[in-house]
């Protein structure tokens, strides 16, 4: 019996944001987004996220549900997942 589902199509894609933000007193830099699993139809498929951006902030660590945000020296590393995805 042939299985009826096929590979997402997992498409890399990277964006230069350059945005202030104001509220959070923050420079957004980079911002890559991808897609895996199976097809979103069946099961297992979600879409993640990892940015980059400045936060001026010596160390902070902030775990979300679906990912994670650590800042060292400034550097904000954001990594987030999706199921079902925004892609």
């Amino acid at each position: 019996m042939k299985k009826d589902t096929q590979k997402c199509n997992s498409k890399l894609k990277f964006k230069f944001i350059g945005t202030w933000d104001k509220e959070n007193f923050k420079l957004r830099l980079f911002r890559w987004t991808w897609a895996t699993g199976d097809d979103p139809k069946i099961k297992n498929w979600h879409s993640s996220s990892f940015a980059i951006s400045l936060w001026p902030k010596i160390f902070k660590y902030d775990p979300e549900l679906w990912g994670w945000a650590i800042t060292i020296l400034c550097l904000r590393l954001h990594r987030k997942r999706a199921h079902g995805g925004w892609l």
